[in-house]
């Protein structure tokens, strides 16, 4: 269940912001399906020829930068991951909500603050996507993505055994994707 934010801005107009994420649980720690895409579904990161992705130059680029994760964050697994043509499906362990160990348990979320406070998740999902968004700019490439991303918080074993089978299968099943 979503939330809005409400603030009043020193002009007296009402700014309201909705947020997807539930109010319940604060994506510091816990383990998570994210869906992050490119805009306009272009398919920037390769095709998909006879079962195989092969990749663009963009797409090895998401590649590299998802291998680099443990480099750069010490509390962040990715669990699993598959690069489609125009979208990301990754599966991430954020500090010790290990869904396999058991039910997650629901967190307070913490107020928005002014300037913004983002959770862990997002700033993963943000600098994933910065990295790549730099790598285009420098080398003067069309890039873009969809603002924002999707996300499931992965709260049993049953439900996480499912959604590591939709990654591991997705490019196998890339003429049913609706992302396509």
């Amino acid at each position: 269940m979503s939330t809005v934010h409400r603030k009043i801005e020193s002009d007296g107009t009402l700014h309201e912001r909705k947020y997807a994420r539930v109010d319940w649980h604060n994506y510091n720690v816990g383990t998570f399906f994210v869906t992050f895409s490119t805009l306009g579904k272009v398919h920037y990161f390769g095709q998909i020829v006879d079962g195989v992705m092969d990749y663009s130059e963009i797409g090895q680029k998401m590649v590299e930068v998802l291998l680099n994760v443990p480099l750069h964050y010490d509390d962040v697994e990715i669990l699993r991951w598959v690069v489609m043509p125009n979208h990301i499906h990754l599966i991430v362990k954020i500090g010790s909500g290990n869904s396999s160990e058991g039910v997650i348990q629901p967190t307070q979320r913490k107020p928005i603050v002014k300037g913004g406070s983002r959770s862990r998740l997002s700033s993963l999902i943000g600098n994933l996507k910065s990295e790549v968004s730099r790598y285009t700019k420098k080398d003067g490439m069309i890039f873009g993505w969809n603002p924002g991303f999707h996300e499931h918080i992965i709260f049993d074993y049953i439900r996480e055994k499912a959604i590591f089978d939709y990654v591991d299968n997705n490019i196998h099943k890339w003429s049913e994707d609706c992302l396509k």
